[in-house]
């Protein structure tokens, strides 16, 4: 074949994967975010039981986010550790209402947040959108409601394990606990997309790299994941404890596929959750002052 023949053939195969690139690039939040919008008439939902205080928030970019609070209103001694609850990449607060409710049950203060584009907030999602949104509602709580950083635990669950970590790394806390985690953005988009040429994700804009920023937290983990996982595989969430420093646990949910920890761990998996943040909060005292505390 002559020289010129095989130029041309490798330039139409370049011209081919640069459109490739591009057109994945312009469409890759399309393939992560699923957020669903919901009416500014839609009433809040019943919380018998509860308290449920509607919070707006505005991020560092003038992004205005929703977050709800929610407590028991008959306070028990676990009422003095809160939860930053961060959902996953579909839908909003609005669906994850029953999933929050069993937390609370425990005691727990809650803080949910609805990320830029989903439910009432305004604006697009981004990953560093996300990670600014977190930040916002982190803020809030300590400098606004006056949390110890010591009571306050960052929960993520899906795509929100990913904001969890991150927001981690840069704001003291009293632990993690990951629902369905998983390593990186690129192995989940291999593990669904095997056909994608593995150098692509070189040119994507979204990292989500979790499985390197775990290895610089010191704080307690708790990582929970169920075997049947068929969104994020079970073996990215064990990667991940793998790689976490200690103190931390691994909580595997036999026959829980992605999103049904919860439903499936039951009592059991509570009574857990709530052996680790008593413990968690043990470690974590000797680290933080305590100051005066309002909810």
């Amino acid at each position: 074949m002559e020289f010129k023949t095989v130029a041309m053939i490798a330039a139409r195969v370049l011209v081919v994967l640069v459109a490739i690139v591009l057109i994945l690039r312009l469409m890759e939040n399309r393939f992560i975010f699923f957020p669903e919008k919901v009416s500014a008439k839609t009433p809040l939902p019943p919380t018998p039981g509860f308290a449920l205080e509607s919070i707006w928030l505005q991020s560092v970019d003038g992004v205005r986010v929703n977050g709800w609070l929610i407590t028991a209103q008959s306070p028990t001694p676990s009422a003095r550790t809160t939860i930053l609850y961060l959902h996953g990449n579909a839908g909003s607060m609005f669906d994850r209402i029953e999933r929050i409710l069993p937390l609370a049950a425990q005691g727990f203060c809650i803080f949910a947040l609805d990320y830029r584009g989903y439910g009432w907030s305004s604006g697009s999602p981004t990953e560093a959108g996300l990670y600014r949104d977190a930040a916002a509602a982190y803020e809030f709580l300590v400098h606004q409601r006056h949390v110890d950083p010591g009571t306050l635990f960052f929960y993520g669950e899906s795509l929100g394990t990913a904001v969890a970590v991150e927001l981690a790394l840069d704001h003291p806390g009293g632990g993690l606990i990951l629902e369905s985690p998983f390593t990186s953005f690129e192995e989940v988009g291999k593990a669904h997309y095997f056909f994608i040429p593995g150098f692509v994700y070189y040119f994507m804009s979204n990292d989500w790299n979790s499985i390197d920023r775990i290895r610089r937290l010191n704080i307690p983990k708790f990582i929970v994941h169920g075997d049947r996982d068929q969104v994020i595989p079970f073996e990215q969430g064990q990667r991940l404890f793998e790689a976490a420093l200690p103190p931390k646990t691994f909580y595997p949910i036999h026959g829980a596929a992605h999103m049904e920890c919860l439903e499936l761990g039951g009592r059991e998996l509570m009574d857990r959750l709530k052996a680790f943040v008593i413990e968690a909060q043990a470690l974590q005292s000797k680290r933080f002052p305590e100051p005066a505390r309002e909810l």
